[in-house]
């Protein structure tokens, strides 16, 4: 079913990111394993059959390393992912009123990040504007590529039902995943025809 993709996959070194890897490839994708722990995506594949797999470091709240990533991919593959599965993401869980400032803002700095741009990262008009990162991040750089290499492709972006109903001790992640699901209907409708957001 997925012969002929390549499929990086964000927070492959465990849980979702790293199941994803293994279901993705037993259907017949190119697996490329993106994780802030290099140790634990290369260990992902380790458990992929066929060595046609690549594990790369990536921390999706920093743009330097999310630019090192998909400027290796290009380099090895001479081509962008064709499939991106954004499934890094993580919980501070603390009820609201106890919850700090730190814990909130650590749940966006991966999952949706507000920050400045990286002089990395090449951006439409000046450089310094705020971005939200993580999902937005990978996702822009991954489908630039694609509508510059003409080749159509997918994003899949991992959010939560917790988006949707909120759950105690989880505004922040709540928070998160109802970006998450908003961005994906948002970036799905400008890019239908070269990328499709689900």
């Amino acid at each position: 079913m997925l012969a002929g993709k390549i499929a990086l996959i964000t927070g492959a070194g465990s849980g979702i990111g790293r199941s994803a890897c293994q279901i993705m490839s037993r259907e017949g994708a190119q697996i490329i394993a993106a994780d802030q722990n290099e140790a634990n995506a290369a260990q992902t594949i380790e458990l992929l059959s066929g060595s046609h797999h690549l594990s790369v470091p990536m921390d999706v709240s920093n743009a330097s390393t999310i630019s090192q990533a998909l400027s290796s991919i290009q380099s090895k593959l001479s081509t962008p992912p064709n499939v991106l599965v954004n499934c890094a993401g993580i919980t501070r869980d603390e009820f609201f009123l106890k919850m700090s400032e730190k814990q909130f803002q650590d749940v966006f700095d991966v999952n949706l990040k507000v920050s400045e741009i990286s002089d990395d990262i090449e951006v439409t008009g000046s450089s310094s504007i705020p971005a939200y990162y993580g999902t937005f991040l990978v996702s822009q750089a991954v489908c630039r590529g694609l509508v510059l290499a003409k080749i159509p492709g997918s994003i899949i972006n991992i959010a939560s039902v917790v988006g949707r109903t909120g759950n105690m001790g989880q505004s922040n992640y709540a928070a998160t995943k109802a970006g998450v699901e908003a961005f994906t209907k948002s970036i799905a409708q400008e890019l239908a025809g070269d990328c499709r957001g689900h």
